[in-house]
């Protein structure tokens, strides 16, 4: 349940781990726990795990509604579940009034806010953030920013965002390891 930053420069591996973490990429040593469970060698569909990058990587010939329940038809979950989760995503995170609206009228605070939304519509045990606010001007970033502390504290979803902005740092996580 804990929001965790991880701090680091360009470069410092911050989006390597991560993706390890989804895996994305296969490790060498080590291994990786979600709770007491062992998912190192699960694939990334297996690992509970949502991950939302730096940018937004939405769907561009599908509308806000079919983006955010996209991971959704892989679950096997009923149609009214599937909607009532989008729609609750959706009322949620504020983009209600955007279910119909193609992804290439979105600014680039909404689209984040849509890939959140996708990330966090299957229920991850772990949401992944790979700098969700470094492409936000100011007042984008604020939103978002806030945002995604109602999230956290409405979901209660383990959350590890990377990051090299230290002001980030300092006002989303309840712990910050530096690397």
């Amino acid at each position: 349940g804990e929001y965790f930053v991880l701090l680091g420069p360009i470069g410092s591996g911050k989006t390597l781990l991560i993706e390890s973490i989804a895996g994305l990429h296969r490790l060498d040593a080590g291994r990786i726990l979600i709770g007491e469970k062992d998912i190192t060698d699960a694939p990334p569909e297996r690992r509970g795990i949502g991950f939302v990058y730096q940018r937004s990587l939405l769907f561009p010939h599908m509308n806000v509604k079919k983006n955010i329940g996209f991971g959704l038809r892989f679950l096997k979950i009923s149609e009214t579940e599937t909607k009532k989760r989008i729609n609750d995503m959706a009322d949620l995170i504020g983009l209600s009034h955007l279910l119909d609206r193609g992804t290439e009228d979105l600014s680039g605070g909404e689209r984040q806010k849509v890939a959140l939304a996708r990330a966090l519509a299957a229920g991850p045990q772990v949401l992944l953030l790979d700098e969700p606010l470094s492409p936000l001007d100011n007042l984008s970033r604020e939103g978002l920013r806030k945002q995604l502390l109602t999230v956290h504290r409405e979901l209660g979803t383990t959350t590890i965002e990377v990051t090299h902005d230290q002001l980030s740092a300092r006002l989303q996580a309840d712990r910050v390891g530096v690397i």
